[in-house]
């Protein structure tokens, strides 16, 4: 896929669900990611799954409750290294996208090292806040956060608690919706 035009890669409009803000210490529990076809914005594949953690011990009291995590809710989860070899499967030659793209890609990025799974995406990456900043900054908006860029777009918000498919469909929608302006 390397002499694939740029321009007809795949976008990967990935979020991922955490128990902590740190990706060498903490770890995904949920992956979303929402496959799209950059030309078209068609959906070509999804990808919604839990992650099993190795260390739940770990995770903050904040990310479990935006999270919902409980043992019971991940007892069929897989692990790491079996999300992982799914999502570079779909992801293969893709271009990497988050609203928090710095947030999201150091997690994925952590994940491919714990797992050995190899990286064929595009080193190219997007991000969803930088979009918006350069679509509404002028707009009067006070926040670029993804709910409230949504909100401002009167597109629906992520609900409660987060999952990684609803974080990635929200960011699709937004991006859809900011590209069409």
């Amino acid at each position: 896929m390397n002499d694939v035009c740029i321009l007809d890669r795949p976008i990967a409009i990935t979020d991922v669900e955490t128990t902590g803000h740190s990706p060498i210490t903490n770890e995904i529990i949920d992956i979303g990611l929402v496959l799209i076809d950059q030309r078209t914005f068609d959906i070509i594949d999804t990808m919604d799954t839990r992650v099993k953690p190795e260390h739940p011990e770990t995770a903050s009291a904040k990310c479990i409750t935006h999270t919902g995590y409980n043992e019971a809710d991940w007892v069929d989860a897989p692990p790491l290294s079996i999300a992982m070899s799914q999502y570079a499967k779909k992801t293969q030659g893709a271009l990497f996208a988050a609203h928090n793209m710095a947030y999201d890609w150091s997690f994925i990025a952590e994940a491919f090292r714990r797992t050995a799974v190899t990286d064929n995406m595009d080193y190219h990456r997007l991000e969803l806040f930088t979009i918006g900043w350069t679509k509404l900054r002028t707009s009067g908006i006070d926040k670029l956060n993804k709910d409230e860029v949504a909100k401002w777009l009167g597109l629906p918000v992520e609900s409660m608690p987060h999952k990684g498919f609803n974080g990635a469909m929200s960011s699709y929608r937004i991006l859809k919706r900011l590209m069409q302006m």
